[in-house]
């Protein structure tokens, strides 16, 4: 007794079924919406284990990035964005050329289909980031030389000030009375007293170490001589590790800012050079 044909039944029996030549146009646009929205346009072309699966891995990066904050160390950063571009440009390649029992679509595509995969993936970096609560600055000045160069990228923590107490060393980003965004060091709070002598800067009457200064010369007198002073209380004295060409608190246009005027604490910068890293900010 001969077997029925699955194929009478409407079945088949593989797992994907057969899309027609006429049916090239849903396999490129389902490519271009896994790349941006890895799993999504495989479930259009009804291939959903590898679809859910994609989503899967795709939400948990997401979880990573937002309500994790897993981006406040720069290595994990890094492991995150190269494991969302390669999700995204493996989720656009495997929609459009990934299924053996499709027809094919030209591999010219992928010329715009891998870039477009790329920038989705730029772009879900970006905007789950900054949900997170942390913001990318570049710094247009040397204030903070050596640690943080002119036209490096650094990365904020807009929220730990919300949790955490600002405390000396810290590399805050703040509000000057101008209504400008700087990158100064805390050095002294409220109820603290500082002073400079040739240079050095004294805390509470002792010697503050400070292997980060930096000093690019010459240094005016008013910033090398100023205190003693007693910082008002729910105010911050900060100064650039740049000590000589630093505009900051040593100076009347600015003195002691208020706790207040704290916008993010600065995690590590991207050297802008042509072999970027990513260095802790201490």
């Amino acid at each position: 007794m001969s077997h029925p044909d699955p194929a009478m039944f409407g079945s088949s029996p593989v797992e994907e079924p057969m899309l027609g030549r006429s049916d090239r146009g849903q396999i490129l646009l389902a490519a271009f919406i896994s790349g941006l929205l890895p799993g999504l346009g495989h479930l259009s072309l009804h291939r959903q284990r590898r679809g859910l699966l994609l989503l899967t891995i795709f939400g948990a990066l997401l979880v990573g990035l937002w309500p994790l904050r897993m981006e406040a160390n720069p290595a994990t950063l890094l492991g995150l964005t190269v494991a969302m571009v390669a999700l995204c440009i493996f989720a656009a390649w495997d929609a459009g050329y990934g299924n053996h029992s499709a027809p094919k679509i030209s591999h010219g595509w992928l010329v715009v289909l891998l870039p477009f995969a790329l920038v989705g993936a730029v772009g879900h970096m970006n905007w789950s980031t900054r949900a997170a609560g942390f913001q990318s600055f570049e710094i247009p000045s040397r204030s903070m030389e050596n640690g943080v160069m002119m036209g490096d990228r650094i990365i904020v923590d807009r929220r730990y000030y919300e949790k955490n107490p600002p405390r000396d060393g810290d590399i805050a980003i703040l509000m000057n009375p101008q209504g400008e965004f700087v990158i100064k060091r805390i050095v002294a709070q409220g109820g603290e007293t500082i002073e400079g002598h040739d240079g050095k800067v004294f805390l509470n009457g002792k010697l503050l170490n400070e292997p980060y200064v930096f000093h690019s010369g010459p240094m005016l007198p008013e910033q090398s001589e100023f205190g003693p002073l007693a910082v008002p209380a729910g105010k911050l004295f900060v100064m650039g590790d740049n000590r000589d060409i630093s505009l900051d608190s040593r100076s009347a246009t600015m003195g002691p800012l208020d706790i207040g005027s704290l916008r993010g604490k600065a995690l590590y910068s991207i050297r802008s050079t042509k072999n970027a890293t990513l260095s802790s900010l201490k």
